[in-house]
């Protein structure tokens, strides 16, 4: 009568707290990670047979839990990392041991746009050299001998 009293307890808390029994659990072997960051995400891919694989950021507090994986083939596991911030470092850890760094990328920059000054003189082109700003490239077919001068120190 003592063990299954005790099984109905058990039972009756399990509902109340769920707790994952693990009995002879082997440890998770992860072969090859695949982390590919961008701006403000981070995807992460593991090979890796196990079951399941847990995944935690560092932050603040210490390690916190990610996203979980999602199996998508017999060998691999994917998830993504959201609201990240451009141009950070981050640690993760992938199965409560493999730490892993990356950072993301840059805060993307617009090119400038692109300015086409047409001359028709020497003095034109001069002071479109003057006004153009650093980098700039003039291309264009010439009867004479060119010189544009500018100073480069500005």
């Amino acid at each position: 009568m003592g063990g299954a009293w005790i099984a109905a307890v058990l039972i009756g808390l399990s509902a109340l707290y769920p707790v994952t029994w693990t009995i002879g659990a082997e440890p998770v072997v992860i072969k090859n990670v695949r982390i590919t960051p961008k701006f403000e995400t981070a995807g992460i891919i593991v090979e890796s047979d196990a079951a399941s694989v847990s995944l935690e950021i560092l932050g603040p507090k210490g390690f916190q839990a990610a996203f979980p994986f999602v199996r998508f083939d017999q060998n691999h596991l994917a998830t993504s990392l959201f609201g990240l911030q451009p141009d950070t470092e981050y640690t993760i850890r992938i199965a409560g041991t493999t730490v892993h760094r990356f950072r993301t990328e840059r805060e993307f920059e617009m090119p400038r746009d692109e300015h086409v000054v047409r001359v028709d003189s020497m003095e034109k082109l001069q002071r479109a050299a003057d006004a153009a700003e650093r980098r700039v490239f003039i291309e264009g077919s010439w009867l004479c001998a060119v010189r544009v001068r500018r100073d480069v120190r500005s």
